[in-house]
């Protein structure tokens, strides 16, 4: 499933409210997903029961490893369900960040959103969005796009703004 965000008009913190909520129902819908349980059960498998930091890191990973960032279409913006981008392979920054949360989601660890304000040209917007997980050493980012990323960091350079939304 895709969610085509054409019926909103693009920009502003309209824009991002409505997109972090399709995104937060997406989570939602695939928590319970077997698909997804089976994904993320199968990648933390080597990680000690109840070692809820080596399961967060180990999803960050795999996502980094084995999803291809790809944008969205030339003047087009969607989020889709994750188990498409699971079957795919390929995702922007808000389909996988909707992955990285679903699957977090999936085995009990509280996930949420963080969006930035990242392009000097458009200071004002929302332009990056990534996955944010609950750990037993606290909130730690899940930017999986950036090459040089690793499990906890988060963009600091030419960051005009942050937003925080938690799933439910």
């Amino acid at each position: 499933m895709q969610v085509h965000l054409t019926d909103y008009p693009q920009g502003g913190d309209g824009f991002t409210e409505y997109t972090v909520e399709q995104m937060q129902r997406l989570v939602g819908d695939a928590q319970h997903d077997p698909a997804i349980v089976k994904a993320a059960r199968t990648v933390v498998a080597p990680c000690r029961s109840k070692d809820y930091y080596c399961e967060a890191e180990r999803i960050f990973h795999w996502v980094k490893d084995n999803i291809r960032y790809t944008r969205d279409p030339h003047n087009a913006e969607w989020v889709q369900a994750p188990d498409v981008t699971l079957r795919e392979g390929h995702a922007d920054c808000d389909c996988g960040a909707v992955l990285l949360a679903s699957l977090f989601s999936s085995i009990g660890l509280a996930s949420g959103f963080e969006a930035i304000r990242a392009e000097r040209n458009h200071p004002d917007e929302y332009s990056h969005i990534y996955a944010i997980v609950k750990t037993p050493r606290g909130w730690r980012a899940a930017d999986w796009t950036v090459p040089e990323s690793h499990f906890g960091w988060s963009p600091t350079r030419a960051v005009f703004g942050r937003r925080v939304f938690l799933n439910k």
